[in-house]
């Protein structure tokens, strides 16, 4: 019983401390018969964003730039735009040198 007890608690603190990682893409999408594009970023790669959302026949989605998102926990009073972890190349870039 005791046993029962410590693995039933063991279980419970491991799966409230669990944290989720994904992966964040900036996908550039271009029409290529009028030039215009736009940038999104999605947690889709470029195959997946075209499935899942409408795209039309004449534009390109390709990756421009993918990074993890470790222990990130998002906020829901954020922004929208705010939904996913900074990129951690563009920190890096901006951070002054010492």
């Amino acid at each position: 019983m005791r046993r029962l007890i410590l693995a039933v608690i063991l279980t419970q603190s491991i799966s409230v401390s669990a944290f989720a990682e994904y992966r964040v893409f900036t996908l550039k999408i271009e029409d290529s018969r009028t030039g215009v594009s736009r940038t999104v970023n999605t947690t889709l790669d470029h195959i997946q964003y075209r499935e899942y959302y409408p795209v039309q026949f004449t534009e390109v989605v390709t990756i421009q730039d993918t990074w993890m998102c470790r222990y990130y926990r998002s906020d829901l009073s954020q922004d929208l735009d705010q939904k996913y972890c900074p990129n951690p190349k563009s920190q890096t870039a901006n951070r002054p040198r010492s």
